[in-house]
């Protein structure tokens, strides 16, 4: 049996991040499916912080206004010839460029069974990695549970696992404020989270330099964009398609098998 550890480096409102998840989940499952014995094999997800944009406000705004203002700030640093525009024309020029990236997005999102609302409100995102980090401490586990987790079989990274997901959902297919502690925390509780535990870790802070750390460390390693998936310590960079996954699994698992041949023949 196989147990392929996977850490995730990821930003809550990274849409490719949402977009990588999905395609990685469904790798998992035709890997499971096609592989011989490949049932057997267990994945262990682990998710670790990136601010993939630093300078957003504390307070949430529309995803266009973000959007809008992103692309103006890359705008205003490039050096490319006829881009020094009117004002006016300027602001129209990226309005367009911001609805062709939403259209990508919705349509690349309906192929994964994503819905892109864009309705979702966009800001600082370090209380949603601290609350990813809290969704991984076994103490903070709502007392309803249900037999399975009660039984013992999904791990702590199962439920981050799960909270992530959540996030992403009530993030992009929702409404939710990124930046809000008692939307982050009804997230939480949906999962099975205690509500109450989150919301005061939240309120108070902790888990801050925990994640700025690990921002930082992705950043010192040359990571400068997400998703970024490290599957038993080979980086895989991008949402990449679910073939290259798939082929990813098979070739560290045959690898694997190869060298616990190679070590029963040394004996």
């Amino acid at each position: 049996m196989t147990q392929f550890a996977i850490n995730i480096t990821s930003d809550a409102v990274c849409p490719w991040c949402y977009i990588g998840k999905r395609r990685l989940d469904t790798a998992i499952e035709l890997y499971k499916k096609v592989y011989p014995e490949g049932r057997t094999d267990t994945f262990s997800i682990n998710w670790t912080a990136f601010y993939l944009d630093p300078a957003a406000p504390s307070k949430a705004v529309s995803w266009d206004e973000r959007s809008v203002q992103r692309l103006a700030s890359k705008l205003a640093s490039s050096s490319e010839p006829g881009l020094a525009t009117a004002d006016a024309d300027k602001q129209h020029q990226l309005q367009q460029v911001s609805q062709q990236l939403k259209t990508r997005l919705t349509s690349i999102g309906r192929q994964e069974g994503i819905e892109f609302s864009f309705r979702g409100l966009i800001g600082n995102t370090r209380s949603a990695h601290r609350a990813i980090a809290f969704s991984k401490m076994p103490a903070h586990l709502s007392p309803h549970l249900n037999r399975e987790d009660e039984e013992g079989k999904e791990t702590r990274t199962d439920i981050q696992d799960r909270f992530v997901m959540a996030l992403f959902k009530a993030y992009f297919e929702g409404s939710l404020d990124i930046t809000s502690h008692e939307g982050i925390a009804d997230v939480g509780a949906s999962v099975g989270l205690e509500r109450e535990q989150m919301l005061a870790w939240l309120d108070s802070g902790r888990g801050g330099e925990e994640v700025d750390d690990e921002d930082h460390t992705a950043k010192a390693q040359g990571i400068n964009g997400v998703p970024r998936f490290t599957v038993q310590g080979v980086p895989v960079e991008g949402a990449v398609d679910v073939q290259e996954l798939l082929g990813l699994f098979v070739k560290i698992k045959e690898e694997e098998a190869q060298t616990q041949v190679s070590t029963t023949g040394n004996v």
